[in-house]
C-alpha cells in the first residue's frame, strides 16, 4: 500500500504547495512525513520536511496552535542536524517554546532562513507575542495573570497589553477576563503551540490540587453528615 500511495501523497503535497494551498499540501505531507518515523532515508522527502516547517512558522499563531507539531516528525528534526536547514528548524523550536524574548536574540542565520522562506519578520514577531501570552497565562498561578507579568511576557510596554491579551483571545488563544482596576487577568482557557513535558508537568500540578481539593470537600461532607446523625 506504502508503494502506492507514498508517492501520490508526495506528488500531492508538492502540487498543492506550487499552487499556493498549503493547507492541503500540509494534509498530504503529513501522510508522507508518517512513513518516516524510524527517520531512515528521511533525505528523500526533506523538501516535504522543509516546507512543513516553514509553513508552520509563517502560519497564524491561531493555526500553528491546531497543526500537527513539525517536532512530531522525524524528517522535520533531521534539519536540525543539516546546515542548510538547521536555522530553518531553530525557527521552528522558537514557535514551539512560544518565548518573545528568544525571538528578539535571533541570530543572523535564523533572520536568512526567514528571508529564504518568506518568513515575515513583523508577523513572526507578533505571531510569537500571542504564543507567548498563551504560555505566560498558562502557567499563571491559580490563573491569575498580572498586567505586568504578561506585558514582559509580550515584550510590549504597559499601556499596550490590553490589545494583546484582546488579540490573544480573537485568535483563540486565551479565554481570559480582564480586571483592568486590579490589573490581572483571570484565565479560563488557554492553548498551547505543544504539549511538553513542562504542559504535563503543569498538568500534574492542577490534577495533584483539584484532587486535594475534591478531598477537602468530601471530608467536609463525611463531618456534616456524621454530625448530623449524631445530633
Amino acid at each position: 500500500e506504502r508503494a502506492e500511495a507514498e508517492p501520490l501523497c508526495a506528488s500531492l503535497s508538492r502540487g498543492f504547495r506550487s499552487a499556493s494551498m498549503p493547507d492541503l499540501a500540509d494534509k498530504f505531507a503529513t501522510k508522507v512525513l508518517q512513513w518516516y518515523q524510524n527517520g531512515e532515508n528521511v533525505d528523500a522527502v526533506r523538501d516535504i520536511a522543509v516546507e512543513y516547517a516553514a509553513q508552520h512558522v509563517r502560519s497564524p499563531a491561531s493555526a500553528s496552535v491546531l497543526r500537527d507539531a513539525p517536532t512530531n516528525y522525524a524528517a522535520v528534526t533531521a534539519l536540525g542536524q543539516c546546515a542548510e536547514h538547521s536555522a530553518l528548524y531553530e525557527l521552528v523550536q522558537l514557535v514551539a517554546s512560544g518565548n518573545y524574548t528568544d525571538y528578539t536574540a535571533l541570530g543572523n542565520d535564523a533572520k536568512a532562513a526567514m528571508e529564504r522562506h518568506h518568513i515575515d519578520t513583523e508577523d513572526l514577531g507578533s505571531k510569537m507575542r500571542l504564543l507567548a501570552l498563551a504560555s505566560a497565562a498558562a502557567s499563571a498561578p491559580n490563573g491569575q495573570l498580572t498586567y505586568q507579568a504578561a506585558a514582559e511576557a509580550a515584550g510590549c510596554e504597559a499601556e499596550h497589553v490590553e490589545l494583546w491579551i484582546v488579540r490573544a483571545v480573537q485568535a483563540s488563544l486565551l479565554e481570559v477576563r480582564m480586571d483592568q482596576a486590579s490589573q490581572v487577568v483571570a484565565v479560563k482557557r488557554t492553548a498551547h503551540s505543544t504539549f511538553g513535558e513542562e504542559q504535563w508537568r503543569e498538568l500534574g500540578t492542577k490534577l495533584h490540587a483539584w484532587r486535594s481539593n475534591v478531598a477537602g470537600i468530601l471530608e467536609s461532607i463525611r463531618a456534616a453528615s456524621a454530625s448530623s446523625s449524631s445530633s
